[in-house]
């Protein structure tokens, strides 16, 4: 496969996924020079999908079949719980409920990220930042901002929230709110969407 073939694979395929850019810790060095800094997961998924891609041939039929299933069975979970997170707050109808909601979301998205990770090569052990660390002007902000407008324009309807008036200015909290309100509102009106 050609390098810009690749390319486009990968960047679709990371588009079309539903969890969104989260911080992810990354270390680099050994002993004395070792240092952390943050990266975001979408960069390793890139890198996950990249690597199964070109060596496709050193799987067998069955193990990609159960890869992908697990990999459905982990988003098909996520999306269910989130959705559940979400409307439960929605009965409650108060603010502080949508923080709380929000986080919950948040923490149920990062657990998802890790599990659907650990499909790829490499350590199952990825430790991801709080949302309150994630700086606006950062890769991770925006990539998930990016990330959000494109799922948006991919399931336009009645009904779908318009994603599409976040601005670089909002908080990444936003940004999470928008996916956990854009995923209830998918649940709602096309389940078969569902990834």
């Amino acid at each position: 496969m050609e390098r810009q073939e690749l390319d486009a694979l990968v960047g679709f395929l990371v588009a079309s996924h539903p969890i969104p850019a989260l911080p992810v810790v990354c270390g680099k060095g050994e002993g004395s020079t070792y240092s952390e800094s943050v990266a975001s997961s979408h960069d390793l998924l890139a890198n996950g999908i990249r690597h199964q891609v070109l060596h496709v041939q050193s799987y067998s039929h069955e193990h990609l079949q159960q890869t992908q299933a697990e990999k459905n069975r982990i988003l098909e979970e996520m999306h269910a719980a989130v959705v559940q997170t979400w409307q439960t707050h929605l009965r409650s109808g108060s603010t502080s409920a949508e923080q709380v909601a929000v986080q919950q979301c948040y923490m149920l998205l990062c657990g998802a990220a890790r599990a659907y990770q650990a499909q790829y090569p490499g350590t199952p052990d990825m430790r991801i930042t709080p949302m309150a660390d994630v700086c606006r002007g950062s890769t991770v902000h925006a990539q998930a901002l990016s990330h959000i407008r494109a799922r948006e324009q991919s399931f336009e309807g009645d009904g779908i929230p318009d994603c599409l008036r976040l601005t670089d200015t909002h908080k990444y909290s936003d940004i999470i709110r928008a996916y956990v309100q854009h995923m209830a509102a998918m649940a709602e009106l096309e389940p078969e969407h569902i990834q």
